[in-house]
C-alpha cells in the first residue's frame, strides 16, 4: 500500500525532475535559506512579485501564478542565534532565571503567526503525519491552517492557506498561499507545496 502523501490529505480536508534554485533569488532570502539549511524548489508557472511591507507577518520572498490570482509567500526563520543563547544559558543557569528551549516553540510560533494574520482569530491547525513530513520535507514537524487574512499582510487577498515546517536544532519556515477564492488554493497549492525542504 502506497503511503498517503500530505497534499492528498489536505485535498481531503479542503473538500469536508525538480531542482534547487539559488541563482536569481534575493540575496537576503538565499542567506536565510542557507542558515536554515533549506532548499528552494521553484514551482513552474509562477513569477517573482514584490514583497509587501506589513505589520502582521514579515516574509522574504513571493511568487504569483502567471494565469490565476494566486500568490505564494515564504518566510524563513532560522533558530541558530536563539539556540546559541539557549546553550549559553544552560551552561550558566543564573539562579531564578528561566528560558524556554527554542526547539519547543514551533507550535506556539505558528499559532502566533495565524493570530497576527487573521486579526486575532485562531483557526484550526492540522498537524501533518510525522512520517510524511519527514519524508516529504525532511522536517520534524509540520502543520497547516486556512484563515481569512487581515491588515497589510492580506493586501488584495481574502484567504490565506498557511503551512509551517520545523526542524529541530535548525529553524522554522512558513509558506502562505494567498487568494480570494479558496477553490483556487485547492486547485493549485500542490504546484508549490513542496517548494521548501530541509537538507
Amino acid at each position: 500500500m502506497k503511503p498517503l502523501r500530505i497534499f492528498t490529505l489536505l485535498l481531503i480536508a479542503f473538500t469536508s525532475f525538480s531542482f534547487t534554485a539559488s541563482s536569481g533569488l534575493p540575496e537576503d532570502f538565499k542567506k536565510l535559506l542557507d542558515r536554515n539549511k533549506m532548499s528552494y524548489i521553484p514551482a513552474e508557472g509562477y513569477a517573482e512579485v514584490p514583497v509587501i511591507a506589513n505589520d502582521q507577518m514579515e516574509y522574504e520572498y513571493a511568487v504569483k501564478h502567471k494565469t490565476v490570482a494566486l500568490e505564494v509567500r515564504y518566510a524563513i526563520r532560522p533558530m541558530d542565534n536563539e539556540i546559541t543563547e539557549y546553550k549559553k544559558w544552560l551552561k550558566n543557569k543564573p539562579k531564578g532565571s528561566t528560558m524556554i528551549n527554542p526547539d519547543n516553540l514551533y507550535e506556539a510560533l505558528f499559532q502566533t503567526t495565524l493570530l497576527n494574520i487573521s486579526g486575532g482569530n485562531l483557526p484550526e491547525i492540522g498537524p501533518f503525519p510525522p512520517a510524511a513530513v519527514k519524508s516529504e520535507f525532511n522536517a520534524d514537524w509540520g502543520a497547516s491552517s486556512i484563515t481569512t487574512a487581515h491588515g497589510g499582510f492580506a493586501g488584495k487577498y481574502k484567504y490565506c492557506f498557511a503551512i509551517a515546517l520545523n526542524k529541530k536544532g535548525v529553524g522554522n519556515a512558513y509558506i502562505f498561499f494567498m487568494a480570494n477564492d479558496q477553490q483556487l488554493i485547492t486547485d493549485h497549492f500542490e504546484e508549490a507545496f513542496h517548494s521548501l525542504k530541509f537538507k
